[in-house]
């Protein structure tokens, strides 16, 4: 209860920015029409866009430094994978999903590897990160019959994006427990990456 309290008047705090985060995200938009209609979807997927590649930087090319015009370049590339979304959010966790899929069949398999990001997030690369498209048709597959199969991955994209939201220090402290009682040791070593990015690296 104590935690749910803090957590909301952290978000009362959090959107008396939220005109100035839109102003700022609007500057940033991909450089393409947007009709009235979409201007709040494409401010949407420009954060989403931000907050995947700050993801996938620590998932998969912790080691690496990019020149913020290369980092530019993939969140472009990355907002292509939202363009038929009709919940931005949604689509976001899906992906989340995705990412964490792939990561585990690269640790399971020592000959596989995840390619640079230019490739990665290229909607229609044969190597990128639509072939994830028959992992994830198979999970949901799996959860049609069982809803609670690997939700863990579910409950690590919802850490993501609250943490991305708000950066809430008593989130960490709630989903590293959380993934501490689930035994996702895995996801628990993500998580704590992710957030270093978003805190110290990409922020």
């Amino acid at each position: 209860m104590a935690y749910t309290q803090r957590k909301a008047e952290n978000l009362k705090r959090h959107d008396s920015d939220t005109d100035k985060t839109a102003q700022k995200l609007y500057t940033e938009l991909p450089l393409k029409k947007v009709e009235r209609g979409d201007l709040f979807n494409s401010i949407k997927i420009t954060k989403r866009s931000e907050d995947y590649w700050i993801l996938s930087h620590s998932l998969f090319w912790n080691t690496q430094n990019f020149r913020e015009a290369e980092k530019n370049r993939f969140k472009h590339l990355i907002a292509d994978h939202f363009s038929d979304s009709k919940d931005i959010d949604q689509t976001f966790t899906e992906l989340v999903e995705r990412a964490c899929l792939a990561k585990r069949h690269t640790e399971d398999h020592e000959s596989r590897y995840i390619p640079q990001p230019e490739v990665w997030f290229n909607f229609t690369h044969p190597n990128g990160l639509s072939t994830t498209n028959k992992w994830y048709a198979a999970l949901r597959k799996q959860r049609s019959s069982c809803p609670e199969f690997s939700m863990g991955l579910t409950l690590f994209a919802q850490a993501i994006i609250s943490y991305a939201d708000t950066r809430n220090i008593l989130d960490i402290v709630f989903y590293r427990q959380v993934f501490l009682d689930l035994t996702h040791y895995d996801l628990l070593q993500w998580y704590m990456n992710a957030v270093m990015h978003y805190q110290f690296i990409n922020f």
